[in-house]
């Protein structure tokens, strides 16, 4: 009797454990082997006038999602530098904001992508402010 007992906990632990790793894979995101995207993401305009001590762009930290056709694959988060990594299978995607960092911006903005199909894409992701 106490196998059995012992038998079922570990079953359900291991269950357990198989369906929050599950959940670590975020909203429909591809895994690739290895593959996605990797980069910088800035914002700019910052000012009206640009100069070599005043730069016209600087690093965002914001939320992102990735689409493939009308389906979300992948959503990230680009840190206070500007820095994301995001595994995704090689393929043609666009990235836009995510609805609260879009918020932020007068223009709706995506952008096309490509992952390669070995290591990760070098990727600068760029976004206009609009101040002019």
């Amino acid at each position: 009797m106490k196998h059995l007992w012992l038998a079922s906990v570990l079953t359900l632990v291991l269950a357990g454990c198989q369906s929050t790793s599950s959940l670590g894979a975020g909203l429909g995101q591809q895994q690739g082997q290895g593959t996605g995207l990797e980069g910088y993401v800035y914002k700019g305009p910052i000012q009206p006038a640009c100069t070599d001590k005043a730069p016209c762009d600087a690093p965002f930290s914001g939320g992102f999602v990735v689409w493939q056709g009308s389906t979300v694959v992948a959503q990230f988060q680009s840190d206070a530098k500007g820095y994301f990594k995001v595994s995704l299978a090689p393929g043609s995607y666009t990235v836009a904001m995510d609805a609260q960092t879009q918020s932020l911006f007068p223009l709706r903005q995506s952008q096309s992508v490509e992952v390669g199909s070995s290591g990760m894409t070098q990727l600068t992701l760029t976004f206009d402010t609009g101040i002019r």
